[in-house]
């Protein structure tokens, strides 16, 4: 999950497995990226067995991994700590990158997208930053998908993938074109070659 640093009002949303109704206590047990341990309260969420915090000012103050966990008691003869959830803090900087690679692989949906934010800025850290790059990896990532699955249901959305998958074929040749293009005027020539300043390497990756 991502989180924008100095966010207020976001959701973290975390699955106990149990039910909920006679709960005394609720809360999200924090390890913040300076290595601090932060208690946030929550309260049962309309999904069953799930907790919500929302967050407020002065939470998600450092950019980093927060690692947060379900907390809740029943009464005194039971508790429940949740596996570690890690929420990623980025500075809001990342949102342009982010919002850039979703209009170059035409994922324009922002509640129902094809790849979530953790996908997107993984590209993009793969990629040192460069949009252009990491667009071609998430396409290859949703080429990836499609040529694996058949279909996948989001909410109400039925995903085909067989359906997306010759469009994301030809967006990979389009962005692969486009990379050549653009490396190969920044190039630098070497003995008649022209030598990439900025090699890049994919790996083709079964997204979730």
């Amino acid at each position: 999950m991502i989180i924008f640093k100095g966010s207020v009002g976001d959701e973290i949303i975390l699955n106990t497995g149990h039910d909920l109704e006679d709960a005394t206590k609720i809360e999200m047990r924090v390890i913040t990226p300076s290595g601090s341990n932060e208690v946030w309260d929550a309260v049962a969420h309309t999904t069953p067995e799930h907790i919500v915090h929302t967050t407020l000012e002065g939470e998600m103050v450092d950019e980093g991994i927060y690692i947060v966990r379900a907390y809740v008691e029943w009464e005194e003869l039971h508790s429940y700590l949740g596996k570690p959830v890690l929420v990623h803090c980025l500075d809001i900087s990342y949102v342009v990158p982010i919002n850039e690679v979703r209009r170059t692989i035409q994922d324009k949906n922002p509640d129902r997208p094809l790849l979530s934010d953790e996908e997107i800025y993984d590209s993009l850290a793969a990629s040192g930053g460069d949009t252009l790059a990491a667009s071609l990896a998430c396409a290859e990532a949703l080429v990836a998908r499609g040529a694996h699955k058949v279909s996948k249901k989001i909410g109400d959305r039925q995903i085909n993938y067989s359906d997306l998958l010759g469009h994301y074929q030809a967006l990979v040749e389009v962005l692969q074109a486009k990379i050549q293009q653009r490396d190969f005027s920044h190039g630098t020539y070497r003995g008649g070659k022209v030598e990439d300043k900025y090699p890049i390497n994919f790996l083709y990756s079964d997204a979730n």
